[in-house]
C-alpha cells in the first residue's frame, strides 16, 4: 500500500463532465474496485487533486480509468514514507466548495499509519530520526 498525492490535468468541474460522459465505457469491475480505495479530492492550482490510500494494482486500475475519461496525470508524489515517519506534507487544501480538507487528509495519514505501522517502521524511523521523533502513536503501538 501506498499513500500517494495524485494532480490530474483537469479541474474538478472538467473531470467530472468527461466521467460523466465516457461513464458507460468503464468497466464495472475497475469502477468497483476504484470506489473502495480510501481518498481526499482537493484543489490545487485550479486542477483536480487527490490524496489516496492503494495499492499497485488499484493505482493501475485509476490510471486506466484516468485514461479512459481522456485526461492526464501530472504529477504524483509518494508520501508512504513522510506519513509513517510523521514529515511534514502540505495539508493546506481545499475542495471545489472552498472548505478546507486539511483534516480528512490528517484522517487518511491516521488510517495510513493503523493499516501499515508495524515494529520495523517504528524502528527505521528511530534509526533515520532518533528516539526523540517517536510520536504517542508509536510508543502505543510498541507497548
Amino acid at each position: 500500500m501506498k499513500f500517494l498525492e495524485v494532480l490530474l490535468n483537469n479541474s474538478p468541474e472538467v473531470v467530472e463532465i468527461k466521467i460523466n460522459n465516457k461513464i458507460k465505457n468503464f468497466d464495472r469491475w475497475k469502477l468497483e474496485s476504484i470506489s473502495k480505495v480510501d481518498s481526499v479530492e482537493f484543489v490545487f492550482n485550479e486542477k483536480q487533486s487527490i490524496m489516496m490510500i492503494v495499492s499497485d494494482l488499484e493505482y493501475e486500475i485509476f490510471e486506466s480509468l484516468v485514461d479512459t475519461i481522456g485526461c492526464k496525470i501530472l504529477k504524483v508524489v509518494d508520501h508512504s514514507q513522510d506519513v509513517l515517519f510523521d514529515n511534514a506534507i502540505c495539508l493546506d487544501f481545499f475542495d471545489q466548495s472552498g472548505q478546507s480538507v486539511s483534516q480528512k487528509i490528517k484522517d487518511l495519514m491516521t488510517n495510513f499509519k493503523l493499516q501499515m505501522c508495524d515494529c520495523d517502521v517504528i524502528l527505521d524511523k528511530i534509526l533515520e530520526k532518533g528516539m526523540d521523533s517517536l510520536t504517542e502513536f508509536d510508543k502505543q503501538f510498541l507497548k
